[in-house]
């Protein structure tokens, strides 16, 4: 095995890790957090971290890959042509896919009385078309709270393919901080927007190979100085709630908890990474999240907001432990996600284009 292509293992090991902490993740439901002071803080703490990675990883993966976009590029625009409409494929028209289905489901079931009652419950109320396309286009409040990642993915994949000479400088990297600050503080952009200015960060980061690559190759001293860091900053970032805002430091000196959380971000990333590096060694964990890693994104889109959500939900109504209904959740999720992809949607075309972007 060639050095390249164990650091692509690193990275599908990786995937395999952040998509088992994004299931966990939606089974911790807002019951379980009012509940558990615990489980709150594990739902803040995966946070931190597990989306940044997955931007920052695919940041990596673009810029290892340029070559190869500009070599086989098919279309007369060139090859930010020919990635656009493949990422457009790929994350767009499965957003819409499914963001479609999920407010069909939404609005029939509401028209169903003991299913609407379950639904409102559970934050799922019915929409007018015109809310709904609204939902869609802006994200503003909409009944998929786990799909943004997609949206905001391919609006990402776009702006950096087209202005890549701007996004591949590490300078930008400060810009895009700067800009993300001034819009929240000054603006109130839609949700879609406010999320794509603030991950844009992490996937230019990951554009960054060679500085990515010396982490990869990192001594025990580096290692062991962003643990620190990332202990000291998901330390503050946890208590942060804690604090009085009203305090004149807090309202003042705010921009702390950002850099904090910039921190954290960053370093619970490259940590995942370096464990992932680590498990290669062990077989069976490495086979396991392989192949959890070739279903990620498959996973990403079915395991919620009905799945998971719905399963924990249920295990609640029961009267399990929080502990079981997250976890059975969880491993339910993963499974049902990973048979209906592999069985269903992978097994019919127009099934695979719509709802899984191939």
């Amino acid at each position: 095995m060639t050095e390249n292509n164990k650091k692509i293992q690193y990275i599908d090991i990786a995937r395999g890790l952040l998509i088992i902490l994004v299931v966990i993740g939606h089974g911790i439901v807002a019951k379980i957090q009012i509940e558990s002071v615990f489980y709150k803080k594990v739902f803040s703490f995966i946070y931190l971290f597990h989306m940044a990675a997955f931007f920052m990883i695919s940041g990596f993966l673009f810029a290892k890959k340029l070559e190869s976009y500009k070599a086989n590029s098919s279309v007369k625009g060139g090859w930010q042509c020919t990635l656009i409409i493949k990422k457009f494929k790929y994350l767009f028209v499965p957003y819409v896919t499914w963001s479609l289905l999920n407010y069909i489901i939404v609005i029939i079931g509401n028209n169903i009385p003991k299913v609407g009652i379950l639904l409102t419950k559970a934050g799922f109320k019915t929409a007018t078309v015109s809310e709904m396309f609204f939902s869609i286009i802006s994200y503003e409040n909409h009944f998929d709270r786990h799909i943004w990642f997609v949206y905001a993915l391919f609006i990402i994949f776009a702006l950096v393919t087209l202005f890549y000479k701007l996004f591949c400088k590490a300078s930008t990297l400060v810009a895009v901080i700067i800009l993300y600050a001034v819009m929240t503080r000054f603006f109130n952009p839609v949700e879609i927007i406010d999320r794509v200015i603030y991950y844009l960060f992490y996937f230019c980061l990951g554009m960054q190979t060679k500085w990515f690559e010396k982490w990869i190759k990192a001594n025990k001293k580096t290692i062991i100085s962003v643990l620190v860091i990332f202990i000291v900053s998901a330390y503050f970032c946890l208590m942060w709630n804690y604090f009085d805002k009203d305090s004149y430091f807090i309202k003042t000196f705010d921009i702390w908890f950002s850099t904090g959380k910039y921190a954290a971000a960053v370093s619970g990333s490259l940590l995942t990474i370096k464990i992932s590096q680590f498990i290669v060694k062990y077989c069976y964990l490495n086979r396991l999240l392989n192949f959890l890693s070739c279903y990620s994104y498959d996973i990403y889109l079915i395991h919620n907001p009905f799945i998971v959500n719905g399963i924990s939900y249920l295990f609640l109504l029961i009267g399990t432990s929080n502990t079981v209904a997250i976890f059975g959740s969880a491993v339910i999720g993963l499974i049902v996600s990973i048979i209906v992809s592999k069985y269903v949607l992978r097994k019919n075309r127009i099934l695979s284009i719509c709802f899984l972007g191939r």
